[in-house]
């Protein structure tokens, strides 16, 4: 499998599959899980998509998603993680701090990841043992800062809406 062109046909798919889910935001309609956890229309539908084109590009790939759960995984060395509305309190509260979150399993190790924030058009992706990408720009990924305790980092909606 050839990782960087299963990249290329993917990072449409997650930019359309962001596209399907901005045009529910500020006008979304929030139900509640069994786990108390928010669900939308949105998380539904984007993850609908997400699979279909995922089955039509790799048929051989299983799909493991938060909203609908495994589809032919028994003996798939390429499975895809699927969290439609990553931040889905967010987007249900109108804050722009939510994406389309999308990862590949091979053989159980991860090789391959999109974070896309529709509002800001931003998609964050990279292949493993590979650099990191903006959209197309290649970014520096260091490593984590330790939050301190006490630190804690607040913004109203308001801060957000222009």
């Amino acid at each position: 499998m050839d990782i960087y062109q299963v990249a290329q046909e993917m990072r449409p798919v997650v930019y359309q599959a962001g596209e399907i889910a901005k045009r529910y935001f500020l006008n979304v309609k929030a139900e509640r899980k069994a786990d108390h956890s928010f669900v939308t229309k949105a998380d539904r539908e984007v993850e609908t998509f997400l699979k279909e084109e995922i089955h039509r590009l790799f048929p051989d790939h299983g799909v493991l998603g938060e909203e609908f759960g495994q589809h032919q995984l028994e003996d798939a060395e390429s499975i895809w993680a699927i969290d439609p509305i990553d931040g889905t309190a967010p987007f249900v509260y109108e804050l722009p701090v939510w994406g389309v979150s999308v990862g590949l399993l091979h053989k159980r190790k991860g090789v391959l990841g999109f974070v896309y924030l529709p509002v800001m058009d931003e998609m964050y992706w990279a292949v493993a043992g590979g650099p990191a990408f903006v959209n197309e720009r290649e970014i520096q990924v260091c490593e984590p800062l330790e939050m301190v305790r006490g630190t804690c980092i607040v913004a109203p909606s308001i801060t957000f809406r222009g």
